[in-house]
């Protein structure tokens, strides 16, 4: 019997309807070695129904009660049996040389035990695509690693590195970098440089919507895990580590702008001025303080 080369894993929530794109997206890949696993972290809709009407032998459906999307992708490591582990997210999807391209770059470079990432699309948005120069540019890959947030399904990681490190499951916002921070310290990190095959969905259910969820309060409670001097972050550069905290806090504000909570708004945009005031959104940040200090809330977020 032939070893499986990649496992995919797709942790899923009351995803149903997008859910079958993603999956089909893998059955679709020229590069035909290898085995999906949809951890389905207690749907209640027909998630269980669309993978039963898809009937691939190549795919195990595993359901769980719902601990999120860190657990689920943890029960899929544990699952799987594939040499490289690679993950995609229920509303988003690979085009179909993804698993082509990563295995003739790891074949060129030898089998590395790796944690390997590539670059990333929007739909009618922008292309996250990277360079070793901009890499390099840092003064650490730990630096590299929280200034660029590389998205779950970016990253294609060797089965031995996940053996070891899993996703902390306390952790439901930036688990992903706290997880490529320890990864990064004891493990070679690899750009593939020119591979923009994972397409990234938004939509109105998305985990780090603004509108609806104040995803960076627990975005900052990740962070000072990772910057506490138990954590390998301890070794990123101040000024990244304020940059990164900065950004965060003006997620909150802008959070608190669309509930229309001003006082919580103001003291947020104060914060994420102290922890770093030179800034391209300074002028925007300034801005709706003054409006603030005047009582009044930008159009933009009156919606």
């Amino acid at each position: 019997m032939q070893d499986i080369f990649f496992t995919i894993i797709i942790p899923t929530y009351n995803r149903a309807s997008l859910l079958k794109r993603a999956v089909e997206s893998v059955i679709i890949q020229t590069f035909k070695n290898w085995e999906l696993i949809v951890v389905d972290d207690g749907s209640t809709d027909n998630t269980k129904d669309v993978i039963a009407a898809i009937n691939n032998n190549k795919i195990r459906y595993i359901y769980q009660e719902n601990k999120e999307r860190s657990a689920a992708r943890n029960k899929g490591i544990d699952l799987s049996k594939g040499h490289y582990i690679c993950f995609l997210d229920s509303d988003d999807y690979f085009l179909e040389n993804r698993l082509d391209l990563l295995h003739k770059e790891i074949v060129n470079r030898n089998f590395p035990q790796a944690f390997i990432f590539t670059g990333l699309k929007y739909i009618n948005g922008p292309v996250l695509s990277y360079s070793d120069l901009e890499i390099k540019s840092h003064k650490n890959i730990l630096d590299y690693l929280t200034y660029t947030i590389i998205g779950v399904p970016q990253v294609c990681i060797h089965k031995n590195i996940l053996r070891t490190y899993r996703f902390n499951e306390m952790f439901r916002i930036a688990e992903d970098t706290e997880l490529w921070l320890r990864i990064a310290q004891n493990s070679e990190v690899l750009y593939f440089e020119d591979q923009i095959t994972v397409i990234a969905t938004e939509h109105e259910e998305r985990s780090v919507n603004e509108r609806r969820y104040n995803s960076g309060q627990d975005q900052l409670r990740t962070l000072k895990h990772i910057f506490s001097s138990s954590h390998s972050g301890k070794l990123i550069s101040p000024a990244i580590k304020n940059l990164r905290l900065s950004n965060t806090y003006f997620s909150i504000a802008r959070y608190y702008l669309y509930q229309k909570k001003k006082s919580k708004a103001l003291i947020n945009i104060i914060l994420s001025l102290i922890y770093n005031i030179k800034n391209k959104q300074t002028k925007h940040k300034l801005n709706i303080l003054l409006n603030l200090c005047y009582g009044r809330i930008l159009k933009e977020y009156r919606k």
